[in-house]
């Protein structure tokens, strides 16, 4: 079976609402690898995931504040985002992709509401994992498309301490240190780690700590390789006080 084959069904199945979180991860595959075969049908997909996006949950349960009841519409609108999201990571040519604007505006609105919209009902559990899910495709976004993402998406992104649930607090740092370390991200995300920090547990403080110190560090040992090869003047974003004026204007604007 050829790959457009294949594609042609995945997109059917969609219509038939048979396997869709298996489907969705499929689709996004097909755009990081095969884009000219994704764009064939790719309004068909964009416009599946927004109806997604734009369903409400009722809670029937309004005492479930566990991190892990997420309800299973959540979960598919999360398999959404992630489709949505790859499909401007192709593995060739990502910046030559139109259309990232839209993208950012969905992951703007999820980021403020914790939905697409801010009359979309769900429960506050589904709202913190939709926020997390947002803040963690603009750190995968940023690879290529740091130039493109608004300074209040930017803030926003840094503002999932706020959430209720300390556990997307710790799974985005834990991206955020992972990201930088591996060169994939701005340091300027590491302003994350500064937030909210006053209600911290001793053995997350110490953590959060550790991996600050990690990223400082690996911009020191940056720099200093910039100025031992007399690289560009200009080329300050892994100097530790690049950061500053982000933390101060993100200090600044928090609650």
């Amino acid at each position: 079976m050829s790959l457009s084959v294949l594609y042609k069904r995945l997109v059917d199945m969609l219509e038939e609402n048979a396997h869709l979180p298996a489907v969705l991860q499929s689709l996004g595959c097909i755009a990081e690898t095969a884009m000219p075969i994704f764009e064939t049908r790719e309004s068909e997909i964009e416009g599946f995931i927004k109806n997604i996006l734009g369903c409400s949950n009722k809670a029937e349960d309004k005492a479930k504040e566990s991190w892990d009841d997420r309800s299973d519409l959540c979960s598919l609108k999360i398999f959404g985002i992630k489709t949505l999201v790859k499909s401007y990571l192709p593995v060739k040519d990502a910046q030559l992709r139109l259309g990232i604007d839209g993208l950012l505006g969905i992951l703007k609105s999820i980021l403020s509401f914790g939905e697409i919209l801010k009359d979309i009902e769900s429960s506050s559990v589904d709202k913190a994992h939709l926020r997390l899910a947002a803040a963690k495709a603009i750190l995968r976004l940023s690879k290529y498309w740091d130039h493109k993402i608004p300074i209040d998406v930017f803030y926003l992104t840094l503002r999932i301490s706020e959430i209720s649930f300390p556990q997307a607090r710790r799974l985005l740092l834990s991206k955020v240190h992972q990201y930088v370390k591996d060169r994939l991200l701005d340091p300027k995300y590491a302003c994350a780690f500064l937030l909210d920090i006053t209600g911290l547990q001793q053995p997350d403080f110490v953590e959060d700590k550790h991996n600050l110190s990690d990223i400082v560090q690996m911009c020191q040992q940056g720099k200093a390789r910039q100025l031992s090869l007399q690289c560009d003047a200009n080329s300050s974003m892994v100097y530790p006080e690049y950061i500053l004026p982000y933390l101060v204007h993100s200090l600044a604007h928090h609650p």
